[in-house]
């Protein structure tokens, strides 16, 4: 059995999960996020799960991040690490065929999607969900009804830096 410390609406935790379900691999999962709860996110005024913050979980994973795993004794954290591991150890058929350029290929991709597509992702659920209006950055989005003039004098600087010199996220 593979116990995994994480939330289901985490994408890197969801990764985890998706390979143990199409491995057939037993788990348990214990709901951990420093941001995340029962009733959402902690900037709706939710609680979060706890635990990644506890002295045993920053002793398993110094980083306070989710997931983590604990396979018969192994702790291990990050998604692709737990990934290749259960290619590796738990299902090398089912996840990469028992071919190692298949797994290169998809370190490969998942190295790709943590460099380049998550920062993004991250930004545009932190502008467009998360944050309240008042602290979201306005420059590169239209106003209402595609008023692109309501983007000029944005604050510049103090967007992310995803969003800084960027085409509007609707552009018609």
């Amino acid at each position: 059995m593979v116990t995994v410390w994480g939330r289901p609406t985490s994408l890197n935790t969801q990764r985890v999960l998706w390979a143990l379900a199409d491995s057939d691999v037993p788990y348990e999962l214990i709901l951990a996020s420093a941001t995340m709860g029962p009733n959402g996110h902690i900037s709706k005024g939710g609680a979060a799960f706890g635990i990644v913050n506890t002295p045993a979980y920053r002793a398993m994973n110094p980083n306070g991040t989710v997931p983590t795993i604990d396979d018969d004794g192994f702790i291990l954290w990050e998604s692709n690490a737990i990934l290749m591991w259960l290619a590796l150890k738990r299902a090398p058929e089912v996840l990469s065929g028992g071919d190692p350029r298949h797994l290169a290929r998809a370190l490969q991709w998942m190295s790709w999607t943590n460099e380049r597509l998550e920062p993004l992702l991250h930004t545009l659920v932190m502008e467009l969900v998360r944050l309240p209006e008042a602290e979201r950055c306005s420059q590169g989005r239209e106003g209402p009804r595609g008023d692109p003039r309501s983007a000029r004098g944005a604050r510049g600087s103090s967007c992310p830096p995803a969003l800084r010199h960027r085409r509007p996220l609707h552009h018609w």
